[in-house]
């Protein structure tokens, strides 16, 4: 009996060249079969040590977690909740907040912590190191969002909600990997922006 997901190796290079291709339009021109925006991570990658917090907000999942950072990075503390609330009818920015402070208040975090924040929606980094939501995806659509900062009101929610007086936030948008995030994120880390 023929399996028909085994294939060849040029059906392999023929799919990856096919995604390569489609994946360069997206970053040319708009309104293409992938869309995709430029991706640039200028992290610190000498002298980097201490402790952080790392968000991971995805398509069903809010995670966080308490690291420590230095030879090696160490995960402290690890919570997630699923979040496919986020795609009803009504969900609000609020709501959003308030879904991912019910995750980030269970760990035992200290005060003034620096955020490394994956964002995983079509967002621009701004200079200052915020980013901007272009469009919600994977079925989400938050009222009043779009074309605004994401993480300076989410830093402002937390530190009024909890007073953790979270410091500077860095964007690692559409990295899926919480891992990844924790290695990136830290003080000098400038934003990213990945393909959507």
């Amino acid at each position: 009996m023929m399996n028909n997901f085994d294939l060849t190796v040029s059906q392999l290079l023929d799919i990856a060249n096919d995604l390569k291709e489609k994946i360069g339009a997206g970053l040319k021109n708009d309104g293409t079969e992938i869309k995709a925006l430029p991706t640039f991570i200028h992290p610190k990658k000498h002298g980097i040590s201490g402790d952080a917090v790392a968000f991971d907000l995805g398509g069903t999942n809010f995670r966080a977690a308490a690291v420590s950072i230095g030879q090696s990075t160490t995960i402290k503390e690890i919570a997630e909740k699923d979040i496919t609330e986020m795609r009803a009818d009504g969900f609000s920015q609020n709501d959003l907040y308030h879904s991912q402070w019910e995750t980030i208040h269970k760990l035992n975090i200290s005060k003034g912590l620096p955020v490394g924040y994956c964002f995983s929606y079509p967002a621009k980094s701004l200079i200052n190191g915020d980013a901007e939501l272009i469009e919600w995806s994977k079925g989400v659509h938050i009222a009043d969002m779009e074309e605004s900062a994401v993480g300076k009101p989410l830093m402002d929610y937390l530190n009024q909600k909890a007073d953790f007086n979270f410091k500077k936030t860095i964007f690692l948008l559409k990295l899926k990997s919480l891992p990844v995030a924790i290695q990136l994120e830290r003080f000098d880390a400038a934003p990213s922006c990945a393909k959507f």
